[in-house]
Protein backbone atom coordinates (compact mmCIF):
# COMPACT_ATOMS: atom_id res chain seq x y z
CA UNK A 1 0.00 0.00 0.00
CA UNK A 2 1.07 3.81 -0.18
CA UNK A 3 2.09 5.39 2.62
CA UNK A 4 -1.15 7.21 3.38
CA UNK A 5 -3.11 3.63 3.16
CA UNK A 6 -0.76 2.43 5.27
CA UNK A 7 -0.95 5.13 8.08
CA UNK A 8 -4.62 4.33 7.66
CA UNK A 9 -4.63 1.14 7.83
CA UNK A 10 -1.89 0.69 10.71
CA UNK A 11 -1.49 4.19 12.22
CA UNK A 12 -1.59 5.09 15.78
CA UNK A 13 -4.69 7.25 16.23
CA UNK A 14 -6.40 8.44 19.22
CA UNK A 15 -9.34 5.64 18.31
CA UNK A 16 -6.82 2.71 18.50
CA UNK A 17 -5.00 4.46 21.28
CA UNK A 18 -8.39 4.54 23.13
CA UNK A 19 -8.50 0.52 22.90
CA UNK A 20 -5.52 0.18 24.93
CA UNK A 21 -4.67 -0.55 28.41
CA UNK A 22 -3.87 3.17 30.40
CA UNK A 23 -0.64 1.95 30.92
CA UNK A 24 0.45 0.77 27.61
CA UNK A 25 3.44 0.59 25.79
CA UNK A 26 3.97 1.53 22.18
CA UNK A 27 6.49 0.12 20.45
CA UNK A 28 7.88 0.16 16.76
CA UNK A 29 7.29 -3.06 15.08
CA UNK A 30 10.12 -2.96 12.80
CA UNK A 31 14.04 -3.19 12.77
CA UNK A 32 13.94 -0.41 10.27
CA UNK A 33 12.04 2.91 10.48
CA UNK A 34 11.98 4.96 7.19
CA UNK A 35 9.60 7.16 9.08
CA UNK A 36 7.22 6.94 11.96
CA UNK A 37 4.09 8.98 12.65
CA UNK A 38 1.70 9.67 15.55
CA UNK A 39 -1.42 11.42 15.11
CA UNK A 40 -4.13 12.91 17.74
CA UNK A 41 -2.99 10.91 20.54
CA UNK A 42 -3.37 11.73 24.28
CA UNK A 43 -1.69 9.36 26.87
CA UNK A 44 0.55 10.00 30.66
CA UNK A 45 3.82 9.03 28.84
CA UNK A 46 5.60 8.61 24.86
CA UNK A 47 8.73 7.37 23.74
CA UNK A 48 9.75 6.61 20.41
CA UNK A 49 12.82 5.37 19.76
CA UNK A 50 14.19 4.49 16.53
CA UNK A 51 17.25 3.34 14.96
CA UNK A 52 17.18 5.60 11.79
CA UNK A 53 14.32 7.26 10.42
CA UNK A 54 11.85 10.68 10.82
CA UNK A 55 9.49 10.67 13.17
CA UNK A 56 6.32 13.08 13.21
CA UNK A 57 4.27 13.10 16.38
CA UNK A 58 0.95 15.45 15.58
CA UNK A 59 -1.35 17.21 18.14
CA UNK A 60 -0.47 15.50 21.01
CA UNK A 61 -1.32 15.66 24.54
CA UNK A 62 1.45 14.08 26.87
CA UNK A 63 2.86 14.57 30.01
CA UNK A 64 6.21 13.04 29.56
CA UNK A 65 7.88 12.72 25.64
CA UNK A 66 10.84 11.28 24.75
CA UNK A 67 12.02 11.04 20.93
CA UNK A 68 15.00 9.38 19.98
CA UNK A 69 16.08 8.71 16.44
CA UNK A 70 19.93 8.05 15.29
CA UNK A 71 19.62 9.80 11.96
CA UNK A 72 16.10 11.59 11.00
CA UNK A 73 14.23 14.76 11.50
CA UNK A 74 11.65 15.11 14.22
CA UNK A 75 8.36 17.06 14.64
CA UNK A 76 6.84 17.10 17.81
CA UNK A 77 3.56 19.37 17.89
CA UNK A 78 1.84 19.20 21.05
CA UNK A 79 -1.90 20.10 21.85
CA UNK A 80 -1.18 20.14 25.53
CA UNK A 81 2.10 19.94 27.38
CA UNK A 82 2.41 18.05 31.46
CA UNK A 83 4.53 19.07 33.70
CA UNK A 84 6.89 15.90 33.03
CA UNK A 85 10.19 15.40 31.49
CA UNK A 86 10.43 16.12 26.92
CA UNK A 87 13.44 14.48 25.94
CA UNK A 88 14.43 14.94 21.75
CA UNK A 89 17.12 13.45 20.77
CA UNK A 90 18.52 12.98 17.11
CA UNK A 91 21.81 12.35 16.07
CA UNK A 92 21.48 13.81 12.18
CA UNK A 93 18.16 15.23 11.40
CA UNK A 94 15.94 18.70 12.31
CA UNK A 95 14.43 18.74 15.44
CA UNK A 96 10.67 21.54 14.83
CA UNK A 97 8.71 21.50 18.21
CA UNK A 98 5.26 23.07 17.96
CA UNK A 99 3.72 24.30 21.91
CA UNK A 100 0.15 25.09 23.02
CA UNK A 101 -0.53 29.24 23.50
CA UNK A 102 -0.31 28.32 27.25
CA UNK A 103 3.28 26.71 27.01
CA UNK A 104 5.18 26.54 30.23
CA UNK A 105 8.34 24.83 30.59
CA UNK A 106 12.16 25.31 30.95
CA UNK A 107 14.61 24.11 27.91
CA UNK A 108 17.69 23.54 27.42
CA UNK A 109 18.48 23.34 23.41
CA UNK A 110 21.99 22.12 21.63
CA UNK A 111 22.94 21.87 18.76
CA UNK A 112 26.77 20.68 17.82
CA UNK A 113 27.18 22.41 14.22
CA UNK A 114 23.98 23.81 13.16
CA UNK A 115 21.45 26.73 14.38
CA UNK A 116 18.80 27.31 16.70
CA UNK A 117 15.69 29.41 16.19
CA UNK A 118 12.84 29.85 19.30
CA UNK A 119 9.58 32.06 18.12
CA UNK A 120 8.32 32.41 21.63
CA UNK A 121 7.12 35.82 22.87
CA UNK A 122 7.73 36.50 26.89
CA UNK A 123 10.82 33.99 27.73
CA UNK A 124 13.21 34.51 29.93
CA UNK A 125 16.89 33.33 28.59
CA UNK A 126 19.35 32.70 30.83
CA UNK A 127 22.27 31.29 28.50
CA UNK A 128 22.39 32.15 24.57
CA UNK A 129 25.34 30.91 22.76
CA UNK A 130 25.41 30.11 18.53
CA UNK A 131 24.51 26.67 19.25
CA UNK A 132 22.90 26.38 22.53
CA UNK A 133 20.26 27.99 24.46
CA UNK A 134 18.46 27.49 28.24
CA UNK A 135 15.08 29.48 28.69
CA UNK A 136 12.27 29.71 30.71
CA UNK A 137 8.58 29.95 28.96
CA UNK A 138 5.53 30.76 31.30
CA UNK A 139 6.10 29.37 34.71
CA UNK A 140 8.56 26.21 33.86
CA UNK A 141 6.09 23.50 35.21
CA UNK A 142 7.46 21.41 32.29
CA UNK A 143 11.35 20.60 31.60
CA UNK A 144 12.42 19.97 27.77
CA UNK A 145 15.69 18.98 26.27
CA UNK A 146 16.53 18.98 23.01
CA UNK A 147 19.37 17.51 21.09
CA UNK A 148 21.35 17.24 18.14
CA UNK A 149 24.52 16.81 16.60
CA UNK A 150 23.29 17.32 12.72
CA UNK A 151 25.66 19.38 10.80
CA UNK A 152 23.17 20.60 8.12
CA UNK A 153 19.61 22.44 7.95
CA UNK A 154 19.07 22.14 12.20
CA UNK A 155 16.51 23.96 13.46
CA UNK A 156 14.97 24.03 16.61
CA UNK A 157 11.34 26.18 16.53
CA UNK A 158 8.97 26.45 19.02
CA UNK A 159 5.93 27.92 18.28
CA UNK A 160 2.73 28.92 19.88
CA UNK A 161 0.08 27.09 18.21
CA UNK A 162 -0.96 29.80 15.43
CA UNK A 163 -1.23 28.09 12.23
CA UNK A 164 2.46 29.64 11.92
CA UNK A 165 4.94 27.03 10.80
CA UNK A 166 8.79 28.05 10.97
CA UNK A 167 10.75 26.69 7.42
CA UNK A 168 13.11 24.44 7.48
Amino acid sequence: PSEGEFYRLYGLTTQRMGLAKPDAIVMHPGPMNRGVEIDGVTTRELVVDTGSGSVEVLEVSADEVEIDTGSGSVVLELSEVGSGDFVVDTGSGSIRVIVPADFSARVSAETSSGGIRVDLDDIEIHHQERNEIEFTAGGGEAEFELDSVDYLNFVIGLERSLGIKIPD
